[in-house]
């Protein structure tokens, strides 16, 4: 069953290194380091900011209280995201993040068993 859905754009340009400490968590913050280019670490932050605003969305209904840097979003072997969070054990989260130039993306549907 589906319990909620939520989408988010973000504009690149608007993304910063200071972003980085209230959006990523640990693990999030050691792949945004590993990049060289500035390009690349700005589209990586978009990426994770728009997952974490359309999962934010998605749970609006609910009485749960969770912080950007608790939702840690990794990338398994093929490259899909896919979210961490103990505050959410018994839903399935469904992510999706893309990127087109200035802009970044995030998808998010959250389902649960009947």
């Amino acid at each position: 069953m589906i319990k909620g859905i939520g989408t988010d754009i973000v504009s690149v340009q608007r993304m910063s290194s200071q972003l980085k400490e209230r959006i990523l968590s640990i693990p999030e913050k050691e792949l945004y380091d590993s990049f060289t280019s500035e390009d690349r670490k700005n589209t990586f932050l978009a990426g994770r900011f728009a997952a974490k605003e359309a999962i934010a969305k998605a749970l609006s209904h609910t009485d749960l209280d969770l912080s950007y840097r608790e939702l840690i979003i990794l990338n398994d072997e093929h490259g899909k995201p896919y979210l961490q969070c103990d505050k959410l054990s018994g839903l399935t989260v469904w992510i999706s993040i893309a990127h087109e130039q200035e802009y970044a993306v995030g998808f998010c549907l959250i389902e649960t068993l009947l």
